[in-house]
């Protein structure tokens, strides 16, 4: 056997290796998450939402934050400014909140969220946890009582469910919807009921004052400042649990330019994160079995084990008796089988499984092209290193509505 071959067939069983590890995973999701018990309302949250030039949206996030089913006494609602623009911070002063200003120069969230949880956690102030939210989102009414439950129930990190508001307005917000309802059922849910960590995005997520303090405070140096925090949470032994019924409402993008800096972004931080924090990961997991480390390493190296498959299955043709054409047939016959196996899998999540009814069949029919777009991104950014974080514009369309269901 080729040296070649030898490498092809350990990179492969690597592969396989984290496919059987996520499906067996993936399997809790056929079980009923357990709820968590009522509890009096006794967590003081303070509310943080980094806001750059979002003027269009963030009065609805404060209006819909500060109409919670939650004493008043028990949160409050500030808002962080930073690099506008526009009149954000007169927005979110009209619409209720609290302003927090940025000591510091600030290029990122991650710094906004370092520089402004310090402010907060100095003795002026006496908050339990805090919230974070984007801009962008409306919250659910019952979104701080459901939050309090779980920290009742021994939370330091919680995620609520996050879904997208706008999504029968285009099919790139529509594949959108299918992509976070994707990762609520089939990566939250198998989650929660394994006692293992949700997926923390950037939003809808609370964090005790006294995990911040055992742990230093926010010390994210990343552009996917969720992602590196999740990874150091699992490091640390520290559960992130989900809150399915703590629900935000997310205003996607309807451009799929927009959509495609978007996630670039994405790919490139959780590029940046594995890079830094998966040593960390692995060592943490082969000292001490620590299950949420394992299952981190295997989401933050899922862009990796990607590119490797990409890469596996390209050298594979390039190396066969096959001829161009024979090549090219095989991929159009493969991007189409992948075609219709996604879209019938999104078809059958949102109408069956979750009712979203014939609006989402849009989304649903539009979701492999979304999905496969990853593909062309992820390649993009292993080639091209991406640092900079740029804000994306909002217009508001997901309203106060979203908060009463």
């Amino acid at each position: 056997m080729e040296f070649y071959q030898i490498v092809l067939l350990v990179l492969s069983a690597v592969l396989k290796l984290a496919a059987l590890y996520t499906l067996v995973v993936v399997l809790f999701a056929f079980r009923k998450p357990r709820g968590y018990a009522d509890c009096a309302p006794k967590t003081k949250f303070a509310v943080l939402i980094a806001a750059r030039n979002e003027e269009a949206v963030i009065g609805n996030l404060v209006k819909s934050l500060l109409e919670q089913d939650y004493p008043r006494e028990l949160f409050d609602v500030f808002v962080a400014p930073n690099n506008c623009s526009d009149n954000t911070a007169e927005a979110a002063l009209k619409a209720g909140a609290r302003i927090i200003e940025c000591r510091i120069p600030v290029s990122n969230k991650g710094e906004v969220l370092h520089d402004t949880l310090s402010q907060l956690m100095n003795g002026e102030y006496d908050y339990d946890a805090f919230c974070i939210f984007d801009a962008d989102n409306v919250a659910d009414k019952s979104f701080l009582k459901e939050m309090n439950k779980a920290f009742c129930a021994g939370a330091n990190v919680a995620k609520g469910a996050s879904e997208v508001g706008n999504r029968n307005e285009s099919w790139v917000a529509g594949s959108y919807g299918v992509y976070f309802d994707l990762f609520n059922v089939f990566y939250n849910r198998p989650r929660m009921n394994a006692k293992l960590s949700a997926k923390l995005i950037g939003t809808a997520f609370a964090v005790s004052k006294n995990y911040l303090e055992k742990t230093g405070g926010w010390r994210t140096q990343t552009i996917a400042e969720d992602a590196e925090f999740a990874a150091d949470c699992a490091a640390n032994g520290e559960r992130v649990w989900y809150v399915p019924e703590a629900v935000s409402y997310d205003e996607a993008p309807n451009s799929f330019a927009v959509s495609l800096k978007q996630r670039k972004r994405w790919c490139s931080g959780v590029l940046q994160v594995g890079k830094i924090k998966l040593p960390r990961l692995a060592k943490t997991f082969v000292k001490s079995g620590n299950l949420l480390a394992l299952d981190l390493f295997v989401f933050i190296a899922t862009p990796v084990n990607q590119f490797m498959s990409l890469v596996i299955n390209g050298f594979s043709l390039i190396v066969s008796e096959l001829t161009l054409w024979e090549i090219g047939l095989l991929c159009l016959s493969s991007c189409f089988a992948a075609y219709v196996v996604m879209s019938l899998f999104a078809l059958l999540l949102e109408t069956l499984i979750l009712r979203r009814g014939v609006k989402s069949v849009k989304g649903a029919l539009a979701f492999p092209i979304f999905t496969l777009s990853f593909v062309a991104l992820l390649v993009y950014c292993v080639l091209h290193k991406t640092t900079r974080w740029d804000d994306i514009k909002h217009t508001g369309s997901v309203g106060l509505e979203y908060s009463q269901r």
